[in-house]
């Protein structure tokens, strides 16, 4: 059994063991030392947070802060040459059922601090510090005995953007399902939705089709290897521009510091295929995400 003083980061193992004729046992305790991802008394380890970590339907609140680093290519003049510096906030909000089953609410919320924008006229325009649309879903999830994840839900678009070049000024809505596998090996699978547009005064469309395909494994010592690349089919783009389809890899790090397990992340995105005028196509994103307690998910 282990302990460990959330203060000092010490860790006191209490170990049961026999004597030679078998008959009475002995509980001896040593003190091991300050190892900060080993986990307090009841509370998981940092390998075992890891692992819990990359199962999407776990009821886990988090705190994602997401720095993004895109670098542009495209047809149009000057296309290469275009980068963006974002900062995304995402946050897990579970709500455990009765059942073993959870709701879960996840708003993305993207600040632009830097990106070049067509200016209509053959070259591109600065724009930030501003907030971009948000994006968030509704779903109902779980995990049958098996190990087989799924989720249905509504994902939406709020036209929350600052700058109008940053946004559609529409509001979006539509269905989102999410079909996958878990355990201790790790968790694959994807999340499928559809939006179209049902609100707004702006003068374009939204009819997307975005698949978020994850993977992660776990390895030892905190670490893992992960993604989740989103694959965006625009329906009403112009020929050659409709399909996004991006390969990622990434890396993780589980700490326990000061009690609170932390996750520290590394992510490479490359859209193999992408809209030709102007889209994005390298993105390096590093995540910091604490895990918070949800009080409402006590004694369930």
């Amino acid at each position: 059994m282990r302990g460990t003083n959330l203060s000092t980061g010490a860790v006191v193992v209490f170990t049961a063991t026999s004597q030679g004729d078998g008959t009475p046992v002995v509980a001896t305790t040593v003190t091991v030392g300050a190892e900060p991802d080993a986990g307090a008394a009841g509370k998981p380890s940092a390998d075992e947070m890891a692992a819990k970590l990359l199962n999407p339907a776990n009821p886990i609140m988090k705190i994602g802060n997401n720095f993004d680093f895109v670098s542009y290519d495209g047809d149009l003049p000057g296309a290469g040459d275009q980068t963006q510096f974002k900062y995304l906030f995402l946050t897990v909000f579970p709500f455990k059922l009765e059942n073993g089953n959870s709701i879960m609410v996840r708003p993305a919320i993207p600040v632009i601090f830097d990106q070049g924008v067509p200016d209509g006229e053959g070259g591109f325009d600065d724009v930030g510090t501003d907030l971009a649309d948000i994006g968030y879903d509704l779903i109902y999830t779980g995990m049958t005995k098996t190990g087989t994840l799924w989720a249905y839900g509504l994902a939406g678009t709020i036209p929350a953007a600052s700058d109008d070049r940053l946004g559609k000024d529409l509001w979006g809505l539509g269905p989102e399902v999410m079909f996958g596998r878990a355990g201790k090996w790790g968790a694959f699978g994807a999340l499928l939705s559809h939006q179209v547009d049902v609100a707004g005064s702006g003068s374009g469309s939204i009819n997307l089709t975005s698949l978020n395909y994850f993977y992660g494994f776990p390895l030892k010592n905190g670490w893992s290897l992960a993604a989740g690349p989103t694959i965006t089919y625009d329906h009403d783009a112009a020929s050659g521009q409709e399909l996004t389809l991006p390969l990622g890899i990434g890396i993780n790090k589980t700490m326990i510091l000061g009690g609170r397990p932390w996750q520290f992340s590394l992510q490479y995105y490359n859209n193999v295929v992408r809209p030709d005028a102007f889209a994005a196509e390298h993105t390096l994103r590093f995540g910091i995400t604490p895990v918070v307690a949800a009080p409402w998910n006590e004694g369930k």
